[in-house]
């Protein structure tokens, strides 16, 4: 499915950030939320600023289903990819799950975060 991806079709990039919060049952549950975590990239580092929102969007409604911890390595990694990024909006995607997830990281994560 990431192969296919027109990354210049806002439109059906937009429509598929507003399904794929749905997506858990058709990967096998929550314990394969990670699955995701790839097409959700994609969608938050559009440069379509109504991609990257709905992407977001889609994306803290999966983690507020899921139990963070269990994914904190695969979101720190992801946010580490998109701060490391010469884009701003990549940057302002990574801060975005930065809020969101802060508050459920272990002590560590937290002061990596801060530092």
């Amino acid at each position: 499915m990431i192969d296919s991806l027109d990354e210049e079709d806002e439109e059906a990039l937009i429509e598929l950030a507003k399904v794929l919060s749905s997506f858990l049952d058709y990967v096998g549950g929550k314990q394969h939320a990670a699955s995701l975590f790839q097409l959700f990239e994609i969608l938050i580092t559009s440069d379509d600023y109504s991609v990257r929102s709905e992407g977001l969007i889609s994306f803290k409604f999966i983690l507020f289903q899921i139990s963070q911890a269990d994914y904190e390595k695969e979101l720190m990694e992801l946010i580490s990819t998109l701060m490391k990024k010469d884009y701003p909006h990549h940057k302002i995607s990574g801060l975005n799950l930065i809020s969101t997830i802060f508050p459920f990281l272990n002590g560590e994560n937290k002061n990596t975060l801060i530092s």
